[in-house]
């Protein structure tokens, strides 16, 4: 018999468990919106081991860092769960075959569950229950013939036909993406989607929990600084990529009134500018605005040595303005005065590329940081958290998009984002890293990408207002 922990008695995970319960006995599929640090693996501990111990249950987790952590935390941290395996691309094919049949949990990847489920033709349901961690994984930012990611475009029609209970939980469920609607497409909120791909299921949201629980009491509030760089060179760089791209939106607009004015009457450019892939416009201007985006995005984010070469294609820049590509980042330079505002022991700070995420690990190594590097092409990522977490030192973790979800680092006083994109959701996703505390944004000032964080910011306060301290 496994010794139970005793769990911290909560009231919003009392709320989540009694709906939960009242939702199976209806037959009713669940999604779950609860916040980053809230306990969701303490909510799937309780579901399999205590509320429906009886029942057999498939947990997908989006990654192996995620599936490592949560059975670490199954095991360990609340005294084990009967009948558990976890599944990896690790595994071998009869262990994981073998784990379907007679597991009562299972743990598994997405992409592992879809291997094992083709090569044994299932027609009847291995499990009683699907648990889906990170459940707006399911949806396409920009849908085509589908709405839904692979392979859960494959993985949810087998659910479906096997009639399973099917639960999902995730802390952002306030986005929006381009769905296709009749032969057209537009812009739907992305729980509307999960709800339609999962039919006959309720939500319960935050919303609902901070209404009428003590949630508010566990909520570990963030404070969000923008911290603005004056960089000229950069400003005038982005001032000319700023004049291009408002040249092609012109360009864009003529021609879908000319050929059919109300795909874009009535609808913002923002709104516009996402349906870009499916406006009747000609391919040469679609490409023509990506590239003009992209390269926008690479002089916020990348160093002035590696977003270089896409100056000096053929995108229409000014040969008199590439004089002013710098030599070196002001944006890694200014990481150490920020640190030391905050008087950070330990400092995350994350960024959309490799190399610029090589290069800041680099540059404060030499200022005496002891620096850990963590993107997607480390093998261990495991071990590299852990020595973070242990080090005495005066530390910095680095981490490309590899640390937007399922890394949890509270040991970290300060969060950094070096550049931002313009999905809030993932923005706020990347922030509730350190579990609270304080976050700095940095952009250049004067420029395009001030307004950039200006927006998302204020969207985030607005979707997501009780985990927001302040914004200073």
């Amino acid at each position: 018999m496994i010794e139970k922990t005793v769990l911290e008695e909560r009231e919003y995970q009392a709320k989540v468990l009694k709906f939960l319960r009242e939702k199976f006995a209806e037959e009713v599929n669940v999604i779950v919106e609860l916040d980053c640090g809230l306990g969701k693996r303490v909510l799937t501990y309780l579901l399999v081991q205590h509320e429906f111990p009886e029942l057999r249950f498939l947990v997908l987790l989006h990654s192996t860092s995620s599936l490592f952590e949560t059975s670490h935390y199954l095991k360990e941290n609340y005294g084990g769960v009967n009948g558990m395996e976890y599944l990896s691309s690790r595994t071998p094919t009869w262990l994981r075959l073998k784990a379907f049949q007679e597991a009562r949990v299972v743990l598994s990847t997405p992409q592992v569950a879809l291997n094992i489920l083709k090569k044994q033709e299932a027609t009847t349901s291995f499990f009683n229950v699907v648990l889906i961690n990170e459940v707006d994984k399911l949806v396409l930012r920009q849908a085509h013939k589908t709405s839904l990611t692979f392979p859960w475009n494959q993985l949810l029609p087998i659910f479906l036909r096997w009639k399973t209970w099917i639960v999902g939980m995730s802390g952002t469920l306030r986005d929006t993406h381009v769905a296709k609607k009749g032969n057209d497409y537009g812009i739907t909120p992305e729980i509307k989607t999960i709800m339609q791909t999962i039919p006959k299921s309720a939500i319960l949201s935050m919303s609902d929990l901070v209404k009428d629980t003590d949630v508010e009491k566990y909520i570990q509030k963030i404070a969000i600084k923008p911290w603005g760089i004056k960089d000229e060179a950069v400003s005038i760089i982005m001032d000319e990529l700023d004049n291009l791209i408002e040249e092609t939106k012109k360009q864009i607009l003529k021609e879908v009134l000319e050929t059919d004015p109300e795909v874009v009457k009535g609808k913002p450019w923002w709104e516009v500018a996402r349906l870009i892939s499916y406006l009747p416009i000609s391919t040469n201007l679609k490409e023509k605005y990506n590239a003009l985006t992209m390269v926008r995005k690479y002089v916020t984010a990348m160093t002035p040595w590696n977003y270089r070469r896409y100056l000096l294609e053929k995108i229409g820049i000014k040969k008199e303005v590439l004089k002013n590509i710098p030599n070196s980042s002001s944006k890694i330079k200014a990481l150490p005065e920020i640190i030391g505002e905050y008087k950070a022991e330990k400092a995350v700070i994350l960024t959309s590329y490799v190399n610029t995420a090589k290069t800041i690990a680099n540059y404060l190594e030499k200022l005496g940081y002891e620096a850990f590097l963590l993107t997607g092409r480390v093998f261990n990522k495991q071990s590299v958290l852990e020595d973070f977490r242990r080090t005495e030192n005066r530390a910095v973790i680095v981490m490309s998009p590899i640390g937007e979800r399922d890394i949890d680092l509270p040991e970290a006083e300060l969060l950094v984002m070096h550049d931002i994109i313009r999905t809030p959701k993932t923005v706020y996703q990347r922030l509730k890293r350190i579990r609270g505390g304080n976050v700095v944004i940095i952009f250049y000032e004067s420029t395009s990408e001030a307004r950039k964080i200006e927006e998302v910011v204020k969207t985030i306060r607005r979707r997501y207002s009780w985990s927001i301290r302040s914004v200073i």
